[in-house]
């Protein structure tokens, strides 16, 4: 028996809405979380991320990878903890709040709502399980908000002069559609696995170091 939270991720700021959602063992940490919504959503995880929690108003970064040198990540001008370090059940779930923020791509500034939907007791070895996804997500490197909404007006009318089609397809293999069934694979079939693109840009962090309570 293990305890999984049941995690929706949405993406603010493009119509329609897309969603993920999953479930997650509550002893996970935000490493865990970051490398599960990479899965769930087709990004590479090639750019720098975030997690941040409101705390008295305000919001507070509570997660983010480390750099090369093992510094913390300053997130609106507050160090970040180590993600690989911290883990859900410190803020998120009964003891603590039943949603937080997930910042990724800095450049172009995308902004995801994490909302626990529920806490169960399982009989499940996974780590991690799928649920169902609505809606199609963008692809990395897009350029954001604007620039999705750029490459949805091409698909949309068939018009694409900027190429915009052809390259998320070669460089992502993004179509456009919620492909279910290889989002269930891709999710379910290995806890560690990430999207790559076949041209790679961008960077991202990584640190070592056992996870706090």
């Amino acid at each position: 028996m293990a305890q999984f939270l049941e995690l929706s991720v949405s993406l603010s700021g493009v119509l329609p809405r897309p969603v993920r959602r999953f479930r997650i063992r509550h002893t996970a940490t935000f490493a865990d979380l970051h490398a599960a919504i990479m899965a769930a959503t087709g990004w590479s995880g090639s750019h720098l991320w975030a997690f941040t929690a409101e705390r008295l108003g305000e919001e507070t970064p509570i997660a983010a990878p480390c750099g090369p040198d093992g510094e913390y990540l300053a997130v609106d001008g507050f160090p970040a903890p180590p993600a690989d370090r911290i883990r859900l059940a410190r803020h998120l779930g009964p003891a603590g709040a039943t949603e937080c923020r997930y910042l990724y791509d800095f450049g172009d500034g995308w902004e995801c709502r994490v909302l626990v939907h529920d806490l169960l007791v399982l009989h499940e070895r996974a780590a991690r399980r799928w649920v169902g996804a609505e809606f199609p997500w963008p692809p990395d490197d897009c350029g954001g908000p604007f620039g999705y909404a750029r490459l949805q007006e091409a698909l949309r009318t068939g018009e694409d002069p900027e190429g915009l089609l052809a390259w998320a397809r070669e460089t992502w293999g993004w179509t456009g559609r919620v492909d279910e069934a290889a989002l269930r694979r891709a999710f379910d079939g290995s806890g560690d696995e990430a999207p790559r693109a076949r041209r790679r840009r961008g960077r991202g962090g990584s640190s070592g170091g056992a996870a706090e309570e």
